[in-house]
């Protein structure tokens, strides 16, 4: 379901400042999104220079 049909489902009948608190809440939440994307970002890219590059020197791995 995307955005349109789910807010002409849901009719809501909000304060101007009920409205500005819900805006604020989705703009942080959108916020926290991006920086949580951005990190996963980076740390996918060291995760790929690391398999690219191998493991560090002096680290062992051992199956048991």
């Amino acid at each position: 379901m995307d955005w349109n049909t789910a807010s002409s489902i849901i009719q809501v009948n909000l304060t101007q400042e009920q409205s500005r608190k819900l805006l604020e809440e989705v703009a942080s939440v959108m916020s926290e999104s991006r920086r949580l994307i951005e990190r996963s970002r980076r740390l996918l890219s060291r995760a790929d220079s690391k398999a690219i590059l191998g493991p560090s020197p002096g680290l062992s791995l051992s199956v048991e």
